[in-house]
């Protein structure tokens, strides 16, 4: 009897083991994620069956927004790079990211993988640059348009001016009032020395000025440090842009920067036959060595020539500094045998022998 009371407690201790196993089996089976939702399929209006949105691509889009979210760590670690490196304000800084973003989605929509097609604006190529620079670059580029991109700069000043036609007319038709139409515009400027020659460039307004005007210098074979560069006869200072400085073209569509060499003058020199030639000379070197330059000029030996400034004569140990020559200043160069002067002691002696014989 005492076997059979102990065997029934075991069979409902078991019974009631089982049943508790069998609850946490269902609680447990309830608390399981559901499967991802199949996609949905739409009618078309031609009665073809399209794939709308599936949740992949939901959860792509919904990925890429976050990326992009400037509290999000990744855009916004490129933001302070930016700022950091570029000196741009925030504000800047977060307009050129949209605008980033709207290339990286143009560059993957077109497949433009090796850059054939579609070229950056200055500010959205910095941030790319910038971008390349933090360690996760290539994953990011893999994450957000599914391929490697290559990045390729253009030399050639035409095929630059297409591929940069062809982007914002591309941003235009995707991204409607979306598009920065305003970051990707650019000036034509022309940049004159003290000769009067003139080189052009196209510039984003949002482009540090400096940028040309150190390639101005190179072909010069100088440095932009030894030039003033003046807009309206104001200096432009370091680190200004377009936009900083209020650059409007005018009617021809260019911009006039007037480059003046700091060590140099711009002299005219007055020849017999009435015409006036003018040279950029060193401010504080001996006028001699401009001499030959001067004289080749008019197809005249350098010995042949005698130059004046204010009727006395110069023997090319001056400077143009001592003579306290000007900007624009001119001076004479005479035939030596037509050259007489009252002080000059060559001419004294010259006079003095004549009167002697």
């Amino acid at each position: 009897m005492a076997r059979t009371k102990k065997a029934s407690k075991k069979a409902k201790a078991a019974a009631t083991t089982g049943s508790r196993s069998s609850k946490q089996n269902a609680q447990t089976k309830s608390k399981r994620p559901t499967a991802p939702p199949t996609p949905i399929v739409e009618e078309s209006e031609d009665d073809n069956d399209v794939l709308s949105l599936s949740s992949t691509r939901l959860e792509n889009d919904r990925h890429d927004k976050e990326w992009w979210a400037t509290n999000f760590e990744k855009s916004a670690a490129i933001v302070k790079r930016c700022m950091d490196a570029l000196n741009w304000d925030e504000s800047s800084t977060k307009r050129v990211l949209q605008s980033y973003r709207h290339f990286l989605i143009l560059k993957k929509e077109m497949q433009d993988w090796d850059a054939k097609v579609l070229y950056p604006a200055w500010p959205v190529d910095e941030m790319w640059k910038q971008h390349m620079l933090v360690d996760d670059f290539d994953f990011d580029i893999a994450n957000l348009c599914g391929h490697a991109l290559r990045r390729r700069l253009i030399e050639d000043t035409e095929e630059k001016s297409m591929r940069e036609e062809t982007t914002r007319e591309a941003l235009q038709n995707r991204f409607g009032s979306e598009y920065d139409e305003e970051l990707w515009k650019t000036i034509k400027v022309s940049v004159c020395d003290q000769l009067d020659g003139a080189e052009e460039y196209k510039v984003n307004v949002m482009q540090p000025l400096s940028t040309f005007f150190d390639l101005f210098a190179e072909r010069k074979e100088d440095r932009a440090s030894d030039y003033e560069f003046l807009l309206f006869g104001e200096k432009i200072g370091e680190g200004a842009t377009p936009n900083s400085v209020g650059m409007k073209a005018d009617e021809s569509g260019v911009v006039m920067i007037k480059a003046l060499h700091i060590k140099k003058v711009k002299i005219g020199v007055h020849y017999v036959n009435g015409q006036i030639v003018h040279f950029l000379v060193e401010k504080t070197s001996m006028l001699s060595k401009n001499f030959e330059a001067f004289s080749l000029h008019d197809e005249e030996e350098r010995a042949s020539l005698v130059f004046t400034f204010n009727d006395t004569r110069i023997y090319g140990f001056e400077s143009p500094a001592t003579l306290g020559l000007n900007h624009c200043d001119v001076i004479d160069a005479v035939p030596a045998e037509k050259y007489s002067c009252a002080t000059c002691v060559s001419c004294i002696a010259t006079k003095n022998s004549q009167a002697i014989t």
